[in-house]
């Protein structure tokens, strides 16, 4: 129990600690670099420290993961259980969740937590409910779970609100706006220049 509150602790720290990156000029500077590196040389950013500052805090976190996990096995991992479909797995988790939001992170977490006794229960392999279930997401559109719900609250918002429908960025006409009105013919008057020519 002492383990699980030390973990807790040290998530909620972790979380509180990308949320206030997110909202420093460092995490626009991140943002820019992740939308296109190429915009983000053009406007003077030295990209090579921001990356390897965010190596190396996300191999640190990785680092403080794997002591958690010793402490409670009491063992360190053989090599057969962080192969490279473990690591594609992991890859794939905060893809699924919502790449775009810290939440997105907690979801794919909470699969990766729960994803196995669930699917033990139907007897299927969780490589292959994750592929599908990630293979659907992309197709999707939306970034991830966060994003599908995201996208149903403004929905379900606009509704409320009597607003239209919208179809990703397409909104439709409002039938009242729909008058039928006849046609305005502009016809240009010939200026003086052109009265002395005729």
């Amino acid at each position: 129990r002492g383990l699980y509150y030390a973990v807790l602790i040290v998530l909620a720290i972790a979380l509180l600690l990308a949320w206030n990156i997110r909202r420093t000029d460092t995490g626009r500077v991140l943002f820019a670099i992740r939308d296109s590196e190429q915009a983000a040389a053009a406007m003077a950013i030295r990209i090579a420290p921001y990356k390897i500052g965010v190596f190396a805090a996300s191999a640190a976190l990785a680092c403080i993961a794997g002591l958690f996990y010793g402490m409670l096995f009491r063992s360190t991992p053989g090599p057969d259980q962080f192969g490279v479909f473990q690591s594609l797995f992991y890859l794939a988790m905060p893809v699924l969740g919502g790449a775009e939001a810290i939440l997105g992170a907690l979801i794919g977490g909470a699969f990766l937590a729960t994803g196995q006794p669930l699917v033990n229960l139907f007897d299927v392999r969780l490589y292959l409910v994750s592929s599908i279930a990630l293979l659907l997401m992309l197709l999707s559109g939306y970034d991830g779970v966060v994003g599908m719900l995201q996208t149903a609250r403004r929905t379900l918002s606009d509704a409320l609100r009597g607003e239209p429908i919208r179809y990703g960025s397409f909104v439709p006409d409002d039938p009242a706006d729909r008058v039928l009105r006849p046609p305005v013919i502009h016809v240009a008057a010939p200026d003086d220049a052109d009265l002395q020519a005729g």
